[in-house]
Order: C-alpha cells, then structure tokens, then sequence
C-alpha cells in the first residue's frame, strides 16, 4: 500500500516510503504520508519537494477537475473519479537513463536493464528491516562506468554515456 524506495540524497542513504491517505471528510483533499527515517532530517526539504512532484500533489485538482468536466463526453468521468494526477519522477537524471535504457524494448526489458544497472553500480544500503537496497548510480558513477557490459545496442550505450558525461560535467541539469 505504499510506495518505497532507496533515497539517496545529500548525505543521507536510506529508504523512505510514501503512502496515500484517504481524505479527512467529505470536502478534504485527499493526503500522503512520506516516511523517512531519522537520519533523513537535513534533507527533509528535499525529500518533501521530490516525493510531491512524484505524486503530482501540487495540480491545482479543482482546475484540472473543471476543465475536464467542460467536455460534456468526460464530465461523468471527472464527477465519478475527480481530476486525475499525472506521475512524476523522483529524480529527473534517473528518468533520463530509464528512457535511454527503454528506448525500442518492452517495459519489462527496460525495468530489467534499470535494475542491471544499479546492482552494478549503485551504492548499496539496508533499511531498518534488514532489507537491501542500491540507490540509482548519479551521474560521475555512471560517467567513469564500463556501460559496455549492458545488454543492449551500442548507439544505445553512446546515447547513455552522451547523457551521463553531459550531467557529470553540469552541462546539462
């Protein structure tokens, strides 16, 4: 019932969790819950600002909700469901990889090839229960990574390499 990842963000390494909560009353949004663990504490603000935009909590729902409801064919649907949230991503660099990495090949085979990556080079950790975790591998990582032992095209991996060393030297944000 909630979505958990390893975070590594600033100093701190550890896996946060992030819950959706029903609404209070009949008027009231509905609310999330981010877990994180003590350690997390300096970079709170930033776990905050990431966890929103992956859960889209900062759509203005009441004017996504009136717009669609302008369109006589999605009005049932808006007052039956309300507006709907668009994902987001946790961190923009990861999201960059994985469409590289998923270019021409099924979901399955993309997620594969994500997960390949960060056991080989992504830092690894444990949570409170013993579970392991790899944070996604940043940018320097992956700059200095053989990316030649990835299953995949080389056009692929001279895109992967063109975008990680574009990131590692702040040429591109």
């Amino acid at each position: 019932g909630a979505y958990r990842r390893a975070a590594c963000v600033g100093d701190f390494r550890g896996v946060i969790s992030l819950e959706a909560l029903p609404a209070k009353g009949a008027s009231s949004r509905p609310r999330a819950l981010l877990r994180a663990p003590m350690e997390a504490a300096s970079v709170l603000p930033e776990l905050v600002r990431r966890a929103r935009n992956l859960a889209d909590l900062d759509a203005d729902v009441e004017a996504i909700a009136a717009a669609l409801a302008a369109v006589p064919a999605l009005r049932p649907l808006v007052e039956r469901f309300g507006a709907p949230r668009v994902p987001g991503a946790w961190d923009p660099f990861e999201v960059a990889v994985r469409a590289i990495l998923g270019q021409q090949v099924s979901v399955a085979a993309a997620a594969t090839l994500a997960g390949k990556l960060a056991a080989r080079w992504g830092a690894p950790l444990e949570d409170s229960e013993g579970g392991r975790w790899r944070c996604f591998p940043d940018a320097e990582t992956l700059a200095a990574a053989e990316l030649e032992e990835l299953p995949m095209p080389k056009a692929r991996i001279r895109a992967l390499r063109a975008l990680v060393q574009a990131v590692a030297r702040g040429e591109l944000s």
